[in-house]
C-alpha cells in the first residue's frame, strides 16, 4: 500500500551505476506481500517529528510482521541532532548523508589510501568523532568527489567503503520505487491478466538484457531507451501503413 507520494518525484533521473531496472522487478513482487512497508512522505518542516513519526509507523509493522529493522539510511536533511539523538537512543546502526558544512573543515585532513571497490577507487579516509554522539565518515574518490554520512559507531577503512557501496545500493532502491510507481499510476488496472502480462513482459525483458550484456558491456538503462526508440519507430511503421491502407481506394 501506497500512501500519499510527493508530485516532486515524480519525475526520475536513474543515475549512473544505479541498477534501478533489477529493484524494480524485486519491489513490484514485493508489493504484493505484507511485508512491503507504506511509504509515508515526511515534511521539511519539521524533520525530527516527521521522522520519529515515521519510525514508529515502521517498527511496529515490523513487529507485526516478526522482523527487525536493523539498519537506516536517511538523506542530508535527516543530518540533524534531533534525529541522531533519537537513533543512538533506538540503539540502531544508521548511514545518513553529512552536510557540506559538516565536513568542509576535515577536507584536508583525510589520510592517504589507494583502495579501489566495487569499480570505484578510493583515494582518502577519516573517521573523526562528531556532535550527537555520532561519528562523521569523510571518503575521497579518485576524481575528488568527496562522500560523507555519520554512522554510529567508529569504523576502520574498508567498513566505511561498504557502507558507501550499501548507501548507493539504497538510492538505486529509492529512484526505482518512485519510477515505478509513476509506471503504476500510468497503467493502473484492476484487470489480473493485465498486470501479469506486464510482469512477464518485464522479466523476458530484463533476460533479453541479461544476454545481450553478457555479449557487450551495456547498461540497463541504454538497453531500456533503445528499446523504447525501437518500439517508438515500429509503432510509427504500423501507423503509417494502416494510414496508406485506409487512404487506397477499393478497386
Amino acid at each position: 500500500m501506497v500512501r500519499e507520494y510527493p508530485k516532486t518525484t515524480n519525475r526520475i533521473k536513474p543515475t549512473k551505476g544505479t541498477s534501478w531496472g533489477l529493484v524494480q522487478a524485486a519491489i513490484f513482487l514485493l508489493g504484493r506481500t505484507r511485508s512491503f512497508l507504506d511509504v509515508i512522505p515526511v515534511t521539511v518542516k519539521n524533520v525530527a517529528e516527521g521522522f520519529k513519526a515515521v519510525m514508529e509507523v515502521i517498527v511496529k509493522e515490523l513487529e507485526e510482521d516478526k522482523l527487525r529493522l536493523v539498519m537506516v539510511f536517511a538523506d542530508k536533511e535527516f543530518a540533524v541532532n534531533e534525529v541522531i539523538r533519537y537513533l543512538l537512543e533506538l540503539g540502531l546502526d544508521f548511514v545518513i548523508s553529512a552536510k557540506v558544512q559538516m565536513y568542509k573543515k576535515y577536507k584536508g585532513m583525510l589520510q592517504d589510501v589507494d583502495v579501489s571497490f566495487g569499480g570505484v577507487r578510493y583515494t582518502g579516509f577519516l573517521c573523526v568523532r562528531y556532535g550527537s554522539g555520532a561519528y562523521l565518515i569523510i571518503l575521497r574518490k579518485e576524481d575528488g568527489k568527496i562522500i560523507a554520512f555519520l554512522v554510529r559507531r567508529e569504523m576502520d577503512l574498508y567498513d566505511a567503503i561498504v557502507l558507501a557501496e550499501m548507501y548507493r545500493e539504497r538510492w538505486g532502491i529509492e529512484n526505482a520505487f518512485r519510477s515505478l510507481e509513476e509506471f503504476r499510476i500510468r497503467t493502473r488496472t484492476c484487470d489480473v491478466r493485465k498486470e501479469l502480462v506486464l510482469v512477464l513482459l518485464s522479466y523476458l525483458l530484463l533476460n533479453v538484457w541479461f544476454l545481450i550484456r553478457s555479449w557487450r558491456k551495456v547498461k540497463l538503462w541504454e538497453f531500456s531507451v533503445s528499446l523504447s526508440n525501437l518500439l517508438d519507430r515500429e509503432v510509427r511503421v504500423e501507423q503509417g501503413r494502416a494510414f496508406r491502407e485506409v487512404k487506397t481506394p477499393f478497386p
